[in-house]
C-alpha cells in the first residue's frame, strides 16, 4: 500500500568518522573522484558495437547519448554547463567516437554509488544537506587505517565541533596525532574480551588499538563519510559471510546496543548478512533499518566460478567498457539474506536495498588483498568489495545527510523518509528482480526498494516512534525490562506488537487460526512533513482472496507537523485463496 499525495508540495557529507573498535568521523561525504586538472583534451574512445541497446537505431545516436548522459556532469563540477560535442563517430577500421573530455569524464560507463542513487553535486539532496557539515558518523567494526586518503582532513574548519565528547584513544601502532579534523576519534574496546578469556590480542592477527587489522572497518567508514581522492584511485587499475544463528533480542549484543543508541537519538544502519536464504535476515530489530544489496548477474558467475575453480586456465581474456545500461538494474543479490525475519516476522524486513557490489573502498595496505598461486602477492590501498556490509554504509551517509536538512527529526523519522521514497521498479520499469530466480522480487527480497537520497528529503509524511513505542513492543514479546531495556525498574504497563513502523504490514496467520474467513487490522499514524495544505490518498491492490480496506480512503492535512492515522485491515478468504497458486520467496508454490 502507498499513501499517494494529491496536492503537489509547490558542504561534501561532511560527518564526522569516531574497534569492536568505534571510530568517529566528521567532514565530507564524497565518493572517489577527481582532484586533478579537469582542463578538456580531445580522446578517442573505442566501443564494442554488439553493446550497443537495441533503443538506439545507429551507433552514432548512441554515441551521443552517452556525451549527453547525465551521470558525466556528476563525476566534474567544472564541467558544468560545457557542451560536450561528439566530434567523429568511428564505424570501420575501429567502432568508438571522439570528443573532447575532462580526465574524470573518461570514465564514461562506470557509476559510482552516488550517481547510481540520483545524488548531484550540484543540486538536491547533496548541496542542500551543505554536503553533510557538522554530521559525526560513528562506525562499530574493526578498526580503522588512519593514513588512508579517505580520511586526510585538508581544506577541513580549523576546529572540531563543540558537541564532540570523545576521545582518540592511543594503542598498538596508533597514537593521537593519527586523528585529525576528519578522523575525530577512535576507540578499541578489548577489555571485556581481555577479562572474559584471559587472553591478549593477538601480535599476528589484529592491533592492540583501533588501527584495523582486518580491512572491513576501514572499507565501511570509507563508503559512510570517506573523502574526495583522485579519479585514478582503482583496485589494481581497474567478505566474509555471515550465518549464526538468530538470537533472542536480549541475547543479542547488538540489538541492545543499537536500541541504547536509538534512545539517545542515533540512527543506526545494519547490513541484513550473505546468507542469501529465506529467514535468513540477520540484525532485524525494527528499530534498526536493515540493508540488504544489488549487483550484476555476469560478476556473480565469475565470483562463483573463482570460489570453485582451484586449477583454472584463462584461454583467453577481454577488457571492456562496464555496461550495464541494457540489462536490468537494480536486482536483488544471489546471496542478500531474505526475510522475514526469523525473531518477529511480523515486521517486514529488510527495509531497503543499496549498492554493496564491487564497491571501490579503502582497504589495509598491511596485508595481501591477492595472492596469485600461493606466492604472488599483491597489497592495494583500494579495493573492490561486496556484501551488505558495503550497502549499510550508503543508508547511513543519506542518514547523515538528512539529518543536517532536518536536524529535529528522529531516527524512526528518518527511516521513514528513506523508506516511503523509495523505487521498486528498475530500469526497464519492471519490479526489482532476483538474481536467484530471475523472477520478480518480493518486499521479503528487497524491502521498500532501492534507497531515492533525494526524494527522502521532502517525504510529505513520515511514520515516527520514540523510545517508548520500542519499549511496547519489548514487552508484547514477553521481555522484561531487565531483558533489554537495561533497567529493571521498567515496568510493562502497556504492550503492542504493532509498531507505527512504515506503511508495510506482515499479516502472519497460524496453523492454530481456523474458520473461512482470517482478519488482521493494523494502526497508523502519519505525521505532515509537507506543505501545510495536503491531502493524500490510499492506493490499495491486493491477489485473488485477499481484500484490503483502508479508513479513512482520504487524509485531509490543514497544517504542518499534523498527525493523522489510518487503519489497514487484511481479510483473507480461504477457500478463495486456496482455489489459486500463490509463490512463496523461494521460488516454490503455496496450494
Amino acid at each position: 500500500m502507498k499513501m499517494q499525495k494529491k496536492v503537489e508540495s509547490v558542504r561534501r557529507l561532511c560527518g564526522w568518522v569516531v574497534h569492536l573498535h568505534l571510530v568517529m568521523i566528521w567532514g565530507s561525504l564524497h565518493t572517489v573522484t577527481s582532484v586533478a586538472s579537469e582542463q578538456p583534451e580531445t580522446y578517442i574512445i573505442r566501443m564494442d558495437p554488439s553493446h550497443k541497446p537495441s533503443p538506439f537505431s545507429t551507433h552514432e545516436s548512441w554515441h551521443q547519448a552517452i556525451l549527453d548522459s547525465s551521470t558525466l556532469s556528476f563525476i566534474s563540477p567544472s564541467s558544468l554547463g560545457r557542451s560536450r560535442k561528439l566530434i567523429y563517430s568511428y564505424h570501420h577500421a575501429l567502432h568508438g567516437f571522439s570528443a573532447r573530455l575532462t580526465p574524470s569524464e573518461l570514465k564514461l560507463s562506470a557509476k559510482s554509488s552516488p550517481q547510481y542513487l540520483g545524488l548531484n553535486y550540484s543540486s538536491g539532496l547533496w548541496p542542500k544537506a551543505s554536503y553533510g557539515r557538522e554530521i559525526i558518523i560513528g562506525n562499530i567494526g574493526t578498526g580503522v587505517w588512519p593514513e588512508s586518503k579517505s580520511f586526510h582532513d585538508k581544506k577541513y574548519n580549523p576546529t572540531l565541533p563543540s558537541r564532540w565528547k570523545g576521545e582518540c584513544e592511543e594503542g598498538e601502532r596508533f597514537n593521537k596525532s593519527l586523528c585529525n579534523l576528519k578522523l575525530i576519534g577512535a576507540r578499541s574496546f578489548s577489555k571485556g574480551f581481555k577479562e572474559k578469556t584471559g587472553m591478549n590480542i593477538s601480535k599476528e592477527n589484529d592491533y592492540d588499538s583501533p588501527r584495523d587489522f582486518d580491512g572491513h572497518g576501514t572499507q565501511t567508514a570509507s563508503i559512510a563519510a570517506g573523502c574526495v581522492v583522485a579519479a585514478d584511485t582503482s583496485h589494481f587499475g581497474y567478505s566474509p559471510l555471515m550465518s549464526a544463528e538468530a538470537k533472542p533480542y536480549y541475547d543479542d549484543l547488538l540489538a541492545i546496543a543499537t536500541l541504547k543508541a536509538v534512545k539517545q537519538a542515533v540512527f543506526v544502519a545494519c547490513p541484513a548478512g550473505n546468507d542469501g536464504r529465506v529467514k535468513s535476515i540477520r540484525n532485524g530489530p525494527p528499530w534498526v533499518p536493515l540493508v540488504l544489496i544489488t549487483s550484476s548477474e555476469d560478476a556473480n558467475k565469475v565470483l562463483q566460478y573463482t570460489e570453485k575453480e582451484r586449477e583454472a586456465i584463462v584461454k583467453e581474456l577481454k577488457f571492456r567498457f562496464i555496461d550495464e545500461g541494457n540489462k536490468p538494474a537494480p536486482r536483488v543479490a544471489f546471496f542478500s539474506s531474505r526475510g522475514p525475519d526469523p525473531i518477529t516476522p511480523t515486521i517486514l524486513k529488510p527495509d531497503v536495498i543499496a549498492p554493496g557490489k564491487d564497491i571501490l573502498t579503502a582497504w589495509v595496505p598491511n596485508k595481501p588483498y591477492i595472492t596469485i598461486d600461493g606466492s604472488e602477492k599483491f597489497n592495494t590501498d583500494y579495493a573492490l568489495a561486496f556484501g551488505t556490509s558495503m550497502a549499510a554504509p550508503h543508508i547511513a551517509g543519506v542518514a547523515a545527510l538528512l539529518k543536517s536538512i532536518h536536524s529535529d527529526w528522529s531516527p524512526a523519522a528518518i527511516r521513514s523518509a528513506i523508506m516511503t521514497t523509495t523505487r521498486m521498479v528498475d530500469n526497464k520499469f519492471m519490479t526489482i528482480s532476483d538474481e536467484r530466480t530471475n523472477m520478480a522480487a518480493s518486499p521479503l527480497d528487497f524491502g521498500a526498494g532501492l534507497v531515492n537520497p533525494s526524494a527522502a528529503v521532502d517525504p510529505g509524511l513520515i511514520y515516527d516512534m520514540q523510545f517508548k513505542d520500542y519499549a511496547d513492543f519489548i514487552c508484547a514479546l514477553k521481555y522484561t525490562g531487565s531483558h533489554i531495556v537495561g533497567s529493571s525498574r521498567w515496568k510493562c504497563n502497556s504492550s503492542s506488537a504493532d509498531l507505527n513502523y512504515y506503511p508495510s504490514f506482515a499479516a502472519v496467520f497460524t496453523k492454530a487460526q481456523k474458520g473461512p474467513k482470517l482478519v488482521k487490522t493494523f494502526k497508523r499514524v502519519v505525521t505532515n512533513v509537507g506543505d501545510d495544505k495536503a491531502d493524500y490518498s490510499a492506493l490499495l491492490g491486493s491477489d485473488p482472496g485477499m481484500t484490503i480496506r483502508v479508513q479513512p480512503t482520504i487524509l485531509k492535512f490543514t497544517q504542518k507537523n499534523q498527525k493523522m492515522s489510518f487503519t489497514v485491515t487484511v481479510e483473507l478468504d480461504m477457500k478463495a485463496w486456496n482455489s489459486s497458486l500463490h509463490p512463496l520467496p523461494n521460488g516454490n508454490f503455496n496450494p
